[in-house]
């Protein structure tokens, strides 16, 4: 697999970013998240014929995961946030402390959920990243991926929790899904001028 080409962010202060926003305001994520339809997600679309083994990238505290073992599944964390990864291991899940960037996977897994994680990829690499999981699915693997509707990309500076943000339209998030997947689900959730999209998406 090809490296992404270069762009003009500096993906280790970004990552330093976000993983202090994320150490220090830990409590404020631990809830699940797309409650009224990721469950119902996960119910009609899970690859029965492909296994149990699921990855959480930017697992958080664990919450999502945790619910996930509890239907059955053999779910493997993956945050780079010491904190989190602290919490995820409390709760007795597997965790790996790391981005997606620099995973190497062992094996393939029957389902991905990227809930929110990949919103803090720049834009330049962003297709990659999306090969990149596709590589981790079989045929008719199932990807969830959470992004935030909008424009542009950038760090969005606050007194508690600057963070890097990229947006999409739903469209532009489909047309660079679409060389690896087929929509198969999705929901828009409106929230003070940013939009929610949680997707479901099958490996062609």
């Amino acid at each position: 697999m090809d490296t992404p080409s270069e762009h003009h962010f500096d993906l280790t202060q970004i990552d330093q970013v976000n993983q202090a926003c994320y150490d220090k305001r830990a409590n404020f994520w631990d809830r699940f998240p797309f409650p009224d339809s990721l469950p119902q997600f996960v119910v009609q679309y899970a690859p029965k014929q492909l296994g149990k083994r699921v990855l959480d990238v930017g697992s958080g505290t664990g919450i999502l995961a945790k619910w996930l073992q509890e239907q059955g599944f053999d779910v493997l964390c993956l945050d780079p946030s010491p904190e989190m990864v602290r919490r995820c291991k409390e709760k007795g899940l597997q965790v790996v402390q790391g981005t997606i960037q620099t995973y190497q996977a062992s094996g393939q897994f029957a389902m991905i959920f990227a809930i929110l994680s990949l919103i803090h990829i720049p834009k330049a690499p962003f297709a990659y990243q999306i090969k990149h999981l596709a590589d981790l699915l079989p045929e008719k693997g199932i990807l969830f991926l959470g992004m935030l509707e909008g424009k542009g990309e950038g760090f969005a500076e606050g007194p508690d929790y600057p963070r890097f943000f990229a947006y999409y339209s739903a469209d532009e998030i489909g047309k660079i899904v679409s060389k690896e997947f087929v929509q198969k689900a999705y929901r828009h959730y409106p929230s003070n001028g940013t939009g929610y999209m949680l997707f479901v998406f099958e490996k062609q």
